[in-house]
């Protein structure tokens, strides 16, 4: 899922974090994962690195993520 909006782009990024951290635990997810964040989005997220490499990927709990 990438994120396009120019205005206010890390607000966004965060109400869509937030709506993950609501609804994604009703469907048995416990983590938020992003693969490859050219982005660093991962840093607006406070993402922890969890592989690097070749492709980074960064994850955290939904219970620990604070947006």
């Amino acid at each position: 899922m990438r994120n396009n909006f120019e205005k206010d782009q890390e607000e966004n990024l965060k109400d869509l974090a937030r709506f993950f951290k609501e609804y994604m635990p009703r469907y048995g997810y416990k983590y938020l994962c992003t693969k490859g964040d050219d982005y660093k989005y991962y840093q607006t997220l406070g993402l922890k690195c969890i592989m690097d490499g070749f492709c980074s990927n960064y994850a955290l709990a939904l219970k620990e993520l604070n947006v």
